[in-house]
């Protein structure tokens, strides 16, 4: 339950790499879980990234290597300092941590593991005594067979008759018992369930797979990990907010320095494939004349809504001019056209000399030819969900989060050539707040025939590269290792440029 927090000292670049790994293995399950994966797939990906992320190699400062334990709790605990700032990371990392620790609990820990970990973790859940079992045997008995478990509830059935001890029987009486013995057989059915107060499990009540008496729920020992994962989430939730005031009270001005820049950067970390700042590192040049068709053609959703505000309104205020100049950067527009591509779009509202005297420094900048002369990389999903946007004419940003419901959908139909119900199907998944799920759930049906991606879409460069890549035919063009972070190289989102703007 990481009650207590690692007590070992770790390497600002460990520190760094146990958050990116962590983060790497949630965002997988995300995606994994997104794509419906069934419950024995999930348990063979949680395998594979567990000894994937979970593990840390020897290092300078330390002789060996860290144990998986170590690598889990650091892991941990440090995205709870990286992710504790507000509301909406608070609540993301929540729903994931406890996703990770509901299939470990489930698939990792042996019954005798599990009632240790009841017990170390002071869990008041006992199973019910025989007296117990009996007042609601026939009820289980009926919910059993009215789920297809007809064995099972023969089993309970038979293993009734005659009051047992109201006493929960301990391990030396099993261990006295023939394994086909009456004894041994009430004993096992005894075990299978517990008695817990039924507002403890409200996902179980909901879907009536437990029976209701006196105010409590009776849980079968395979649903055990709903009662337990309810605690678990309860407990991050707090400490979440625990971790936030102990911040806020002073830790992030001591830390300034060192840690606090590392840990507020994870939040907006691209972990997919390098997406490079120079023009043309990893696509053709583009030219000016080729925008209209690439933009129609394979923009995500959040490039092409700046794109026609642009021609529409022969302007963009400073966040949507930042996100889209810098997106056109990678794609391959070279600053020379880029200063004539935005040039020409201006003037049709201002003169020449006005653009060049208000906008043409902020492009060379984010060209890297001016002020600091640092090569910007373009905008991530994270870092464009991460942007502030409500003032009128603000295009910027994720519309995927940015757009009502009914406003998505007609922009699905309307730009990205979706039908009503494809564009309702992709709406669904933004209303459930899965931002980038949807725009990769956009791409699969326009590019890919529906088809399911391995790949999961996490930077609109990437997203234009998949699509460009489909529409020629390019093998590989779904990519991979995006979502699941093999591979996959982590790219530093460049902060956003210091310079005069004018809106």
């Amino acid at each position: 339950m990481y009650s207590n927090l690692p007590s070992s000292d770790i390497a600002l670049e460990e520190f760094e790499s146990l958050a990116v790994n962590r983060l790497r293995l949630l965002k997988a399950l995300e995606h994994a879980k997104s794509k419906g994966r069934r419950d024995d797939e999930l348990k063979s990906t949680l395998k594979t990234l567990m000894d994937r992320h979970m593990t840390a190699d020897a290092s300078a400062e330390r002789e060996s290597a860290m144990t998986m334990a170590q690598c889990d709790d650091f892991g941990h605990h440090i995205l709870r300092i990286a992710y504790s700032r507000n509301e909406e990371l608070r609540k993301w990392l929540v729903t994931h941590e406890t996703l990770l620790f509901k299939l470990r609990f489930r698939h990792t820990l042996s019954p005798s593991e599990r009632e240790r970990f009841l017990a170390t973790n002071e869990l008041p859940y006992e199973p019910c005594s025989n007296a117990e079992l009996d007042d609601v045997r026939d009820d289980l008995v009926q919910l059993l067979e009215s789920t297809g478990k007809k064995e099972e509830a023969a089993i309970l059935r038979a293993s009734g008759g005659g009051a047992g001890a109201a006493t929960t029987p301990g391990p030396s009486a099993a261990a006295t018992t023939t394994p086909g013995s009456a004894s041994a057989s009430r004993y096992a059915a005894a075990r299978a369930y517990y008695k817990v107060p039924f507002e403890e499990v409200p996902d179980l009540v909901a879907s009536r797979a437990v029976v209701l008496h006196r105010g409590n729920a009776y849980v079968p020992s395979e649903s055990l990990v709903s009662l337990v994962a309810g605690r678990f989430r309860a407990r991050l939730a707090k400490a979440l907010v625990m971790t936030n005031r102990a911040l806020a009270a002073g830790v992030w001005a001591d830390e300034a320095g060192r840690v606090a820049p590392i840990a507020a950067g994870l939040a907006l970390r691209y972990l997919g494939p390098a997406i490079e700042g120079e023009v043309g590192a990893n696509s053709q040049q583009m030219r000016v004349q080729d925008l209209p068709k690439a933009a129609t053609e394979h923009f995500p959703l959040c490039m092409l809504t700046l794109y026609q505000a642009l021609r529409r309104d022969a302007h963009l205020r400073h966040g949507g001019r930042m996100q889209l100049s810098l997106f056109l950067k990678a794609i391959g527009l070279r600053m020379e056209d880029a200063l004539a591509f935005w040039k020409g779009e201006f003037t049709r509202k201002i003169t020449a000399e006005d653009f060049d005297k208000r906008y043409a420094y902020n492009l060379r900048h984010n060209y890297g030819k001016e002020g600091k002369r640092t090569d910007y990389t373009p905008y991530s999903c994270q870092k464009c969900l991460a942007q502030t946007v409500g003032a009128v004419g603000e295009y910027h940003g994720c519309p995927y989060r940015t757009l009502g419901s009914a406003q998505l959908k007609e922009s699905l139909v309307e730009n990205m050539k979706l039908t009503p119900m494809q564009a309702k199907q992709v709406a669904e998944k933004a209303q459930q707040g899965h931002y980038q799920l949807a725009c990769g759930r956009a791409l699969e049906l326009r590019r890919f025939g529906g088809e399911e991606l391995e790949e999961n879409v996490m930077h609109p460069n990437q997203y234009f590269e998949m699509s460009r890549k489909a529409e020629l035919g390019v093998e590989g063009g779904g990519g991979g290792g995006g979502g699941g972070g093999g591979a996959a190289m982590e790219v530093e989102v460049a902060a956003q440029p210091v310079t005069p703007i004018a809106r």
